[in-house]
């Protein structure tokens, strides 16, 4: 009788850490965690993407401004490089600006009534490096243009 007890004693043990390795294995504690390894990088990519477009779109506002100011300036012969430029708000060695006339309906140049062109170009760096070399290609500059007539005769 001694002998029966005992086997009987190995059969539960057996079977018991045999449900025990099933039920170890249908058990969720790191589920959460890989899960989450998986969606942080595309989570991140949104993120510096939103980021980053929300820089460029500030910098192409700015730089249309700039534009307008600029041509308002050209077309009462006020005209200054240097305020255009300080009026972006921007790093001012990566802005260029370019002024030129063209010849309206009288056939000449910088009569008042003709057309006066402001374009401000600026050079940008995008702040996520990697992600605008490797996913998405940025332009290496932004520009605007503005036109306006001029009231009076460009000096």
């Amino acid at each position: 009788m001694y002998r029966r007890m005992a086997s009987k004693k190995m059969k539960t043990k057996h079977l018991f850490n045999y449900k025990k390795t099933i039920w170890n294995l249908k058990r969720e504690d790191g589920a959460s965690a890989i899960e989450f390894a998986i969606v942080l990088p595309v989570l991140a990519l949104l993120i510096f993407g939103i980021i980053e477009f929300g820089v460029l779109f500030f910098d192409y506002l700015s730089i249309t401004h700039a534009a307008r100011e600029g041509v308002r300036m050209a077309a009462v012969n006020k005209y200054d490089n240097d305020t255009v430029v300080n009026r972006t708000s921007l790093d001012a060695t990566k802005v260029n600006v370019e002024i030129w006339y063209e010849a309206g309906s009288t056939g000449t140049t910088g009569k008042m009534g003709d057309p006066v062109f402001v374009r401000v170009t600026y050079n940008i760096v995008p702040m996520t490096g990697y992600i605008s070399s490797q996913l998405v290609s940025f332009p290496t500059s932004l520009s605007s243009t503005a036109t306006m007539r001029l009231e009076q005769n460009a000096l």
